[in-house]
C-alpha cells in the first residue's frame, strides 16, 4: 500500500512538474516578448510576430493543465495571454499586408500605392501604440505577480486520481485530434464562400492548439516519433496561415475603399479588391482539394503515435 501511495505521489510530481515547468517558461516568454515588443522602434515586426507565437504557446499551456490550476488565478491568466495575442496580432496582420503591398506595387498607380503606404503605416502605428499601452498598462505588471503566486500552487484539483503524463497525453492529443478530424470533414460541401473561409480557419485554429500540444509534451514522451507530426502540422498551418493573410488583406482593402476620398484610389482599390477575392477563391478551391488527404496523413502519424504512448519510456519521469 505504501508502495502504490509513494508511486502515486511520484506520478503526480512529474505531472505538476511539467506543469510548472510548462507554465513558468510560456508566460517567461511572453513578457520577454512583450516587452521587446512595445518599445518604440520601427524594426520589431519580427518581435511582434515571436510575442503572438509565444501567446498561442502560453495558453496551450495553460489549457492543457487546466485541471491543475487554481481557476481564480487561470483564468484572467488565460483571459490576459489572449488580449495580447489579438492586439499582437493586429500588428503582425498589417506588417504582412505592408510586406504584400511592396510586392504589389508595379500594377498599381503611383497615387494609388502611396494613399495604400501610408494608410496601412498609420494603421500599423495605432495598433502598435495600442499594444504598448495596453503591455505597460496590465500585463507587466499583473502578469509576474500571477507568475509567482501561481507557482506553488499547481496541483491536481479533480475529484478523481491525477492522470499519469502518458494518460494525461494519450486523452489530450486524441480529443484535439477528433476534434482537427471533424474540422475537417466540414470542410467543402454547397455553402457560402465566408463559410469555407471560416471553416478554413477553424481548422487552422485547432491545428495550431494540436500542434503546440504535441511540442509541450514531446520532450517527456518522445521527440522522435512527435516531430514528423509537428512538422507536417507546420506546414499545413503555413498554408492556411498564407490564406488567413490574403482574407485579413482583403478585409482591409474594401474598408479602405469606402474611406478614401479620391477617386482614382476608390477605383484602384476595388481592382485590388477583386483580384484579391478571386485569389482566394483559387486558393480556397486547392485547399479544399487538397487538405483532406493532406491532414489524414497528420493524423495516421498521430494515430500512430497515440497508440504507442502507453510504452513509452518516460523521459526524465521519476522511475
Amino acid at each position: 500500500m505504501k508502495r502504490a501511495m509513494g508511486s502515486k505521489q511520484k506520478v503526480a510530481s512529474a505531472v505538476e512538474q511539467l506543469a510548472r515547468q510548462a507554465i513558468r517558461d510560456s508566460l517567461r516568454e511572453v513578457l520577454r516578448l512583450l516587452a521587446k515588443a512595445t518599445r518604440r522602434k520601427p524594426d520589431n515586426a519580427e518581435q511582434t510576430h515571436q510575442l503572438r507565437t509565444a501567446t498561442r504557446r502560453a495558453d496551450a499551456a495553460l489549457l492543457l493543465f487546466v485541471d491543475w490550476l487554481p481557476r481564480r488565478r487561470g483564468r484572467p491568466m488565460r483571459k490576459q495571454v489572449s488580449e495580447i495575442r489579438k492586439k499582437a496580432g493586429a500588428v503582425r496582420d498589417l506588417d504582412v499586408l505592408i510586406r504584400r503591398l511592396s510586392r504589389q506595387a508595379d500594377p498599381l498607380p503611383p497615387n494609388t500605392l502611396n494613399w495604400l503606404q501610408k494608410r496601412s503605416a498609420s494603421c500599423r502605428q495605432t495598433s502598435a501604440s495600442s499594444l504598448r499601452h495596453f503591455g505597460h498598462s496590465r500585463p507587466m505588471k499583473t502578469l509576474p505577480e500571477q507568475l509567482r503566486a501561481l507557482r506553488h500552487r499547481i496541483h491536481w484539483r479533480g475529484e478523481a486520481e491525477p492522470p499519469t503524463l502518458v494518460e494525461l497525453g494519450t486523452e489530450a492529443l486524441g480529443r484535439l485530434a477528433e476534434k482537427y478530424s471533424l474540422a475537417i470533414q466540414a470542410i467543402g460541401g454547397d455553402v457560402e464562400p465566408s463559410q469555407q473561409l471560416n471553416r478554413c480557419h477553424q481548422v487552422r485554429i485547432v491545428g495550431r492548439c494540436l500542434r503546440y500540444t504535441l511540442e509541450l509534451l514531446q520532450g517527456v514522451l518522445s521527440e522522435k516519433l512527435s516531430e514528423p507530426v509537428c512538422e507536417r502540422l507546420s506546414q499545413l498551418q503555413d498554408t492556411l496561415g498564407e490564406l488567413n493573410d490574403q482574407t485579413m488583406a482583403l478585409r482591409c482593402f474594401r474598408e479602405w475603399q469606402a474611406d478614401c476620398g479620391v477617386e482614382e484610389c476608390r477605383t484602384s482599390l476595388g481592382i485590388l479588391a477583386d483580384r484579391e477575392s478571386a485569389s482566394i477563391a483559387q486558393r480556397v478551391a486547392a485547399i479544399i482539394a487538397e487538405l483532406p488527404q493532406a491532414t489524414e496523413q497528420v493524423l495516421n502519424l498521430l494515430r500512430e503515435f497515440i497508440r504507442q504512448l502507453p510504452v513509452l519510456k518516460l523521459v526524465g519521469a521519476p522511475s
